[in-house]
């Protein structure tokens, strides 16, 4: 009997997710998604493909943007061979695929796939998101070239990465240890991670590797039943209901704009004068190295300022009501990297559902005074459960 089972599965494209068991800065994470309880069971000791759809943009993007999942033409397939003892479980957010590795008490291993369509070269802002989940410091372009291993994954060639935290993560008693890889294909950026305690990691490093090569990105036809495109919401206040973003009231001033790399939603925010500012929505998994990493990285790369301690952080920061808890709102004033202008940032973070959300308001120091109430409205109108 081989030790592979198959199944059969059919979903679209959402959003990201991480390891539940990381410790988490901030409010309690009380607020736990909900996963839609579909179960897949085996078929006995035959062979089934786990094959999983995705949207697709009829066209290339023109530039690297991460465009939303809500309005595809046509769809790409995903397969690939799991390991009969893993498990797996439904996919959330941006993962086509989720599953996780059994083991003892402080042992599990947990894995997943997300493609980002429209996003390419990003490879080193992915890679360097993971490295933060284990407290690493960012790496270069050049450096994560050296750090990666070439891989072949389905019909195309990737980079493998290992990384393990410097101390520990898990439960204050295991070092964290990440197994990821990255490959383009027809213009998506997919990302296939395991993430769990160092030593079940190491257990599991060779049939990872043999899963990657397992990936079959156009797996024959008849293999499943295609998802249905789902349809484009009208709404121009809030995100289609159909997509993966939260709904929320948008300021009618506000003129929304094609989201950048790694962002969710855009705005730029009205002036009376030239000076200028926007609102970004942006999430990903975990913590993404907690609040103190993330503000440090805003002030030394954005805003020109030195890093802040734990200490010194807690004066930057003010708590906001938000349906079912509370954000931390950071708030800082410096020099723009870009424009080398007063710029001021207001930063909302919302841990949820194993994610952080990021509501940010940037620009000139006056407009954004003048759009605070706006965009705290803004902030606290979010609702995920729709």
């Amino acid at each position: 009997m081989s030790r592979y089972r198959r199944r059969n599965l059919t979903v679209p494209l959402p959003e990201f997710h991480c390891h539940p068991c990381f410790p988490r800065q901030g409010p309690s994470l009380a607020l736990a998604l909900c996963v839609l309880a579909l179960l897949f069971t085996g078929c006995g000791d035959g062979e089934e493909i786990r094959v999983y759809t995705i949207p697709k943009e009829s066209e290339a993007p023109s530039s690297n943007e991460l465009r939303p999942a809500s309005n595809p033409s046509t769809s790409t397939d995903f397969a690939w061979q799991l390991p009969g003892d893993w498990e797996e479980i439904p996919p959330a957010g941006m993962r086509v695929a989720h599953f996780t590795v059994p083991g003892g008490e402080g042992r599990q291993v947990e894995g997943y796939v997300v493609p980002l369509r429209g996003v390419t070269g990003q490879d080193t802002s992915i890679v360097n998101l993971w490295r933060a989940e284990l407290d690493l410091a960012d790496l270069t372009a050049p450096q994560l070239e050296q750090e990666g291993m070439p891989i072949q994954i389905g019909d195309t060639r990737g980079r493998f990465y290992d990384f393990t935290s410097p101390g520990p993560k898990i439960d204050d008693r295991f070092k964290a240890r990440i197994l990821a890889a990255v490959t383009l294909h027809e213009g998506t950026t997919w990302c296939f991670k395991a993430i769990g305690p160092e030593s079940p990691i190491a257990d599991i490093k060779d049939r990872f590797l043999e899963l990657l090569d397992t990936v079959d990105f156009h797996p024959p036809p008849g293999a499943m039943a295609r998802a249905q495109a789902p349809q484009t919401g009208t709404s121009t206040s809030s995100p289609p209901r159909n997509s993966n973003l939260p709904s929320w009231e948008v300021p009618s001033d506000w003129e929304s704009r094609t989201p950048g790399p790694m962002l969710l939603a855009q705005f730029s925010v009205p002036s009376e004068t030239d000076a200028s500012a926007e609102v970004t929505v942006s999430s990903f998994p975990g913590d993404v190295g907690g609040l103190l990493a993330n503000v440090n990285r805003w002030r030394v790369q954005q805003l020109g300022l030195p890093p802040v301690t734990e200490a010194e952080l807690d004066s930057l920061v003010t708590s906001l009501d938000v349906p079912g808890g509370e954000a931390m709102l950071v708030d800082m004033t410096g020099t723009d990297s870009k424009s080398g202008r007063p710029a001021r940032i207001v930063t909302a973070v919302h841990p949820h559902g194993g994610q952080t959300w990021f509501y940010k308001l940037m620009g000139d120091p006056g407009v954004v005074a003048n759009q605070l109430d706006a965009f705290t409205r803004f902030v606290q109108s979010v609702r995920h459960d729709q």
